[in-house]
């Protein structure tokens, strides 16, 4: 800023200085010193450097003299500053997971009308071999609406499938009315669906077994479920909601016959061992000298809570079998078909339901040797190992609580 100074009075100068402020008025609180040379009495030419304008903002400025008297402004005079380019501040991509991410960002218009679009670079559906561009989403920024959030959820755009494990590249484009354009590039990559690592039956008797895995989440929460059929035809395709505490898993979801319980794994980075003790958990009494087929099958934990509409493919266990022991000789005779059906026998699945996933199990008056309090405990002890650490010294407390001998505890207390 430029100015002169003309005192017309015999009272020296002491100070001068400019003042300016956005808009037609300059009377604002920024105050910039001019230095006065000694000995000037008329025309006195002075100058001084703003700092800290905004872009493409009309200002007013006065050059304000004092002397012994008190002090006088000038007229306002006015400039304009020059447009600048608009700017893309911390684009980024947020909760990733195999088949979605949420694209953030902020877009500076820099005081200019500024339109902008997001873009993604997805490839071309199967058998076609290319990158496409598409659009996610476009806007204008109007001052003096200043600075403008962006957020895409890409979960939302239905023409957009991704894959697990792909890098995929985006970009904002921004431009205002004077053609001056911002771009930024970014890439995320989406996570590996979970997958099942090994399962295994343990502990096999003549109506129980012990059914194990291990799921390795890929960095996601995971819902798994076992599956157990007697013919692989049976098994799900996908989860089914359990008639036990369905309301609370599923809500709106309708429950399935004979549904096995779903279990749920927060997010880890190596595998997470699971396992399911059929009769002493689950109350499911399989049959004798019979061969069963099982798998468990996981998937990414939904968004929203309120369906059993799970998020992302499923990842399946391999087809795994094993044969129960023969029964114990007790004497007895087996029951008949007929007194089974009568409900004489025992039914583990609602109306000999088999193709819910749940084992049919018509059981003879045979029953297996119970196990001592030393085998219940050593059982239970066994499962405990499979809770997680902080779980574990409440879960062996309770376990010796309940199945340690009146002797032992004796011993144990003195």
């Amino acid at each position: 800023m430029c100015g002169t100074l003309n005192p017309h009075s015999s009272e020296k100068l002491t100070s001068a200085y400019f003042t300016f402020s956005a808009g037609a008025v300059c009377t604002g609180k920024t105050k910039v010193p001019v230095d006065i040379t000694a000995g000037q009495e008329e025309a006195i030419k002075v100058s001084a450097e703003l700092m800290g304008l905004e872009p493409n903002t009309k200002y007013a400025y006065c050059l304000v003299a004092k002397n012994s008297v008190g002090e006088t402004s000038s007229q306002p005079a006015t400039f304009q500053t020059a447009p600048v380019a608009p700017v893309i501040q911390s684009l980024s991509a947020t909760e990733i997971t195999d088949e979605t991410a949420t694209l953030e960002a902020q877009i500076n218009p820099e005081n200019s009308e500024t339109e902008y679009e997001v873009v993604i670079a997805d490839p071309c559906p199967a058998p076609m071999e290319c990158i496409r561009d598409v659009s996610l989403a476009s806007g204008k920024i109007t001052p003096p609406s200043g600075r403008e959030y962006v957020r895409i959820e890409l979960a939302s755009k239905e023409h957009l499938n991704l894959e697990p494990n792909t890098t995929y590249e985006y970009w904002i484009i921004a431009k205002n009315s004077d053609a001056q354009k911002a771009e930024v590039h970014e890439t995320f990559t989406t996570l590996k669906t979970p997958s099942i690592d090994s399962e295994s039956a343990t502990d096999i008797t003549e109506h129980d077994a012990i059914l194990e895995a291990k799921i390795n989440t890929q960095g996601q929460d995971v819902y798994y479920q076992f599956q157990i059929v007697k013919s692989p035809s049976e098994f799900l395709p996908e989860m089914a909601c359990p008639e036990e505490h369905f309301a609370e898993l599923c809500l709106s979801s309708p429950p399935t016959t004979g549904a096995l319980p779903i279990g749920f794994l927060l997010a880890g980075p190596a595998d997470s061992s699971v396992g399911l003790d059929l009769e002493r958990e689950r109350g499911v009494t399989l049959q004798p000298e019979t061969t069963y087929h099982y798998r468990v099958i996981a998937v990414r934990s939904p968004s929203s809570e309120d369906t059993i509409t799970w998020k992302g493919p499923p990842a399946y266990g391999a087809d795994q079998t094993f044969t129960t022991q023969g029964p114990q000789s007790t004497g007895l005779d087996f029951l008949t078909g007929s007194e089974t059906s009568s409900g004489t026998g025992n039914v583990v699945c609602p109306n000999n339901v088999a193709s819910t996933g749940c084992a049919v199990a018509d059981l003879t008056r045979t029953k297996p040797k119970p196990l001592t309090r030393a085998q219940k405990l050593a059982k239970a002890l066994k499962q405990c190992k499979k809770e997680p650490k902080r779980k574990r010294p409440a879960c062996e407390k309770q376990a010796n609580k309940k199945y340690r001998s009146q002797k032992a505890k004796s011993k144990h207390k003195k």
